[in-house]
């Protein structure tokens, strides 16, 4: 849910609480309902103290969840998936063999808004380069200052790879086309002009 959102559905929930404390929150989205529940405890409080604090109780307890859930989304299943790896190479182990696990850096996962204007400038302009439509896929890879870019600056990354399925990528017999290379030239002069253009 947007801060907007959660605000002004912040607010409609507390003027519903004073005018009826008793009455079930109707059409109040599931999050915040649960957490009007706190409320149950500052009714003693004058009207204006009582709106003040249960604001602040409410967006202090979703800020704490919204932190809880974007931690098991970008660490849990991560570590489920290396610890499940290592069992299953320690459990395949023969007795005179030992496995070390080394962690090196890795990024939390992002994703983009699809419907950014700056998105649309890169697949117009790579459509006109290449002659077919440019596609928008989520992908694996770790190229962690882009997580960085996101989290410190809040500024969102346009990825754009020329790479083909059989380069080989980071293999002793690693290749790129002479093709992807110079149409890659190409297609970003065309992005940094549609770029140049977009809406910002």
């Amino acid at each position: 849910m947007s801060e907007v959102a959660l605000t002004e559905q912040l607010d409609q929930a507390i003027e519903a609480m004073l005018r009826n404390p008793d009455a079930p929150l109707a059409g109040t989205d599931p999050q915040v309902a649960e957490l009007v529940g706190i409320a149950v405890e500052l009714r003693s409080l004058p009207g204006a103290d009582f709106k003040a604090r249960l604001k602040d109780e409410l967006e202090r307890e979703t800020l704490m969840s919204t932190k809880a859930q974007s931690t098991q989304s970008t660490e849990s299943p991560q570590s489920k998936i290396r610890e499940g790896f290592r069992t299953f190479v320690r459990a395949r182990l023969p007795a005179d063999c030992k496995a070390e696990f080394i962690s090196h850096a890795g990024a939390p996962a992002i994703s983009l808004d699809w419907n950014m204007e700056q998105l649309a400038a890169a697949q117009s302009a790579l459509t006109q380069e290449w002659g077919r439509d440019a596609l928008l896929i989520g992908s694996g890879a770790s190229i962690p200052i882009v997580a960085d870019f996101k989290r410190t600056l809040g500024l969102d990354t346009v990825l754009v790879g020329f790479g083909l399925d059989d380069d080989n990528i980071h293999s002793p017999n690693e290749k790129y086309d002479l093709k992807s290379f110079h149409k890659g030239i190409r297609s970003w002069a065309r992005i940094l002009a549609a770029l140049a253009e977009a809406p910002r």
